[in-house]
């Protein structure tokens, strides 16, 4: 759902751009609409995504880019730094109701 509709990554976070001494660093998100969801997914607020599916986010245009590797995907890997720790999260993107 979200490839298909990018606007609804709002019911499961917002995020927001973070650069840091002019270099951009990846994009910070908060739970959106659906908290439960958002905590379900194992993320929480001011996590920072650095990295997904193997592409590192070092440019805000790059989100295009991930739009575009999702639509085929079967797992999301996220690279996320929680406070100075990285994690790694890995998702199943399979739609178990069809």
């Amino acid at each position: 759902q979200m490839v298909n509709d990018p606007k609804s990554l709002a019911g499961l976070m917002n995020v927001r751009p973070v650069t840091q001494n002019g270099q951009f660093k990846g994009f910070r998100v908060s739970p959106g609409r659906n908290a439960s969801l958002f905590a379900r997914a194992g993320l929480r607020r001011n996590d920072l995504v650095t990295s997904i599916n193997g592409i590192v986010i070092d440019d805000p245009s790059k989100a295009l880019v991930l739009l575009d590797e999702l639509r085929n995907a079967q797992e999301l890997n996220l690279e996320i730094v929680r406070g100075s720790q990285p994690l790694s999260l890995v998702f199943s993107l399979n739609d178990n109701t069809k």
